[in-house]
């Protein structure tokens, strides 16, 4: 991911040597071995205790998210969109079909609901949806 955001600097992670990209790149590290791991992991849960066991630490996560984390922000980091928000939200969008229910966690629905109306993310939800091999 930040050798993406790095193909155009200062767009959607800041540039480098600053104290906001490292900010950016300790929420993308987050997104990756926390939120993802654990939602991610039910894509291939092989019983239903597994599955309980993995649904039961996607909820703690994201209830750090949604009590701590996300509190009074509309981005992970500062104030505009970066690779860690795209990060997370492609891996909350997952939550339908592993059927994890966000309800509990409104802070979160709130996020997910503000960054997936951003233009930039309906533009890209749109190409992706008419040619899903080719999103740039």
């Amino acid at each position: 991911l930040q050798w993406i955001a790095d193909q155009a600097p200062g767009t959607i992670a800041a540039p480098y040597g600053t104290t906001e990209r490292y900010l950016v790149q300790q929420a993308v590290n987050y997104v990756g071995s926390e939120v993802h791991t654990s939602i991610g992991g039910l894509f291939r849960a092989s019983t239903d205790e597994v599955r309980a066991f993995l649904v039961e630490g996607a909820n703690r996560r994201l209830k750090y998210l949604n009590d701590t984390y996300l509190v009074n922000k509309k981005f992970l980091v500062g104030d505009s969109f970066s690779i860690a928000d795209a990060y997370l939200y492609i891996v909350l969008s997952w939550s339908g079909y592993v059927k994890v229910d966000l309800s509990p966690f409104p802070v979160v629905v709130e996020y997910f609901n503000y960054i997936g109306n951003l233009s930039n993310v309906v533009e890209a939800k749109a190409r992706i949806a008419t040619s899903p091999t080719t999103t740039y």
